[in-house]
């Protein structure tokens, strides 16, 4: 919000018409034609010559928080609540809150002693880390002596995090589709068509929830594409989502169809999976697992509780290359920038003995 208003403040100083969101074009498939089209229609660059002196003092007033922006809000987010329990902490200790090494330090050993997970302390040390460098002029704290000692005892006592998610099959997603449809509501619609897509599409939970219709485009030709506005490897930047119709249970395309139609057909707005039926609040981030693992046991899946928002991406990782999906292909459809795609391709312990078998002839 302060880097639009900060732009628009330049434009208007200067006298320039203020640019509206460029509307998507459905053949823009390219980085440098989205990035081209962004900067001739929404996007009109103003000299630094022209810049004024109120402007500069907005920058310099504003330096901080503009800095904030390096990551993503639901980032961010994590981190200041991070840095508001270690205030806590230090509220305790009547200490002043100040990232002071010593206290750092006892605050992580006393989070590996109250069981939270390592990842989570990682966080909260690099969130410190962040907010001691931007605040306090300290930006190596977490370089610190006793930091590092502390965070050793954490890798070697605190709760480590949960295995990796399994993924979800597409005979698991077929039973999951036969089930919602058949609740004839509109959850079971809206469910439907989120898993088919999420699935299909290798999302994460974030780009799922985050969609509007204004993204949505159903071409002659057929199937869909889905436009991200933001999302994880391609921030600022944007990404397109190209899915194909299922000829048999699983059918993303058919599936938006049908969540259209209740949302006001061609002429829907607003987020595509809201959190109630005629609402205009999209659905959290986190209802996403909720309402997955709800379907799987409901369909007689033994350990449900194995399964996170992420199974989709890592379910459609790996069922595309079980059929045969060139790996480039792959990385291509779920928008990864190197063969990490590789870890989320699940094996069955059969699968393994099989390639032991054919490795022994």
């Amino acid at each position: 919000t302060l880097l639009r208003s900060s732009w628009a403040y330049l434009c208007v100083d200067q006298g320039l018409a203020l640019p509206t969101q460029p509307p998507l074009r459905v053949g823009v498939l390219t980085h440098m034609a989205r990035v081209a089209d962004m900067r001739v229609q929404g996007r009109p660059r103003v000299p630094v010559a022209l810049w004024t002196a109120e402007f500069v003092d907005f920058l310099q007033q504003h330096h901080g928080w503009l800095l904030r922006l390096d990551v993503a809000p639901s980032t961010q987010r994590v981190y200041d609540t991070s840095v508001r329990q270690y205030m806590s902490f230090c509220a305790k200790l009547g200490a002043p809150s100040v990232p002071d090494p010593i206290w750092v330090s006892q605050f992580v050993l006393g989070l590996t002693c109250a069981n939270y997970a390592l990842s989570t302390i990682r966080v909260s040390v690099a969130a410190l880390q962040r907010w001691a460098a931007d605040e306090f002029g300290m930006p190596g704290l977490g370089h610190s002596p006793l930091v590092v000692r502390a965070m050793k005892v954490a890798a070697r006592w605190a709760v480590l995090t949960t295995r990796p998610k399994l993924p979800l099959s597409v005979g698991q997603l077929e039973k999951a589709v036969t089930h919602l449809d058949s609740l004839e509501s509109f959850v079971g619609v809206r469910d439907s068509a989120m898993f088919q897509v999420g699935w299909c599409g290798m999302l994460r939970a974030s780009e799922l929830v985050g969609w509007s219709w204004e993204h949505v485009f159903f071409p002659p030709q057929g199937g869909v594409l889905l436009y991200i506005p933001q999302s994880k490897t391609d921030p600022g930047e944007g990404a397109w989502v190209m899915l194909a119709a299922g000829r048999g249970v699983v059918d993303p395309v058919g599936a938006l169809l049908r969540l259209r139609v209740l949302a006001g057909g061609a002429a829907a707005q607003g987020p595509i999976f809201l959190a109630r039926e005629h609402g205009s609040k999209a659905l959290a981030k986190t209802t996403v697992a909720v309402r997955l693992r709800k379907v799987l046991q409901a369909t007689g899946v033994l350990n449900w509780a194995s399964y996170a928002a992420h199974s989709l991406r890592r379910g459609g990782a790996t069922h595309a290359a079980a059929v045969g999906v060139d790996l480039r292909y792959i990385m291509l459809m779920g928008r990864w920038k190197s063969d990490v795609v590789r870890q989320y391709m699940y094996y069955t312990p059969c699968q393994v003995l099989a390639a032991s078998a054919r490795m022994l002839g």
